[in-house]
């Protein structure tokens, strides 16, 4: 840890770069999709529909599933122990997580700008019915 840099910090750094690994990754071929794509990243809805809460679990529970086989053949063989491996592991964890998070964000982007317009309209039409009301 440098004299700047809290663990934290530095750990929200290693999943920064492990996200932005994930999508060249897929950017060159190597994955259909990412645990971050969402009907505004992709244009084939059918798509998404197959990616889907389902898919994303079954990515982070691959990644987990690395985090207990290494925990595991630590228990077994305490040689194994990597603890290099096993943080590596875990950022693979924490980066898929917030994957599936901007994939939520970007649906409720699409939601809230047409939730905010009827809101704006309720408003209006309050306002309006207000001042109806007013001058009679």
């Amino acid at each position: 840890m440098n004299g700047t840099q809290s663990l934290t910090d530095e750990a929200l750094d290693a999943v920064s770069l492990e996200r932005n690994r994930q999508e060249k990754l897929k950017r060159a071929g190597k994955f259909n999709w990412s645990c971050a794509d969402s009907s505004t990243t992709i244009s084939d809805f059918s798509s998404v529909a197959a990616i889907g809460h389902a898919g994303r679990l079954a990515v982070l529970a691959e990644e987990f599933g690395e985090v207990a086989r290494h925990v595991a053949e630590t228990l077994i063989s305490s040689s194994r122990y990597d603890q290099r491996e096993l943080k590596k592991e875990l950022i693979q964890v924490a980066a898929v997580a917030v994957a599936w998070i901007e994939a939520i964000d970007a649906e409720l982007e699409l939601l809230e700008p047409e939730t905010q317009k009827e809101e704006r309209a309720a408003l209006s039409r309050g306002i309006a019915a207000a001042a109806s009301e007013s001058t009679k």
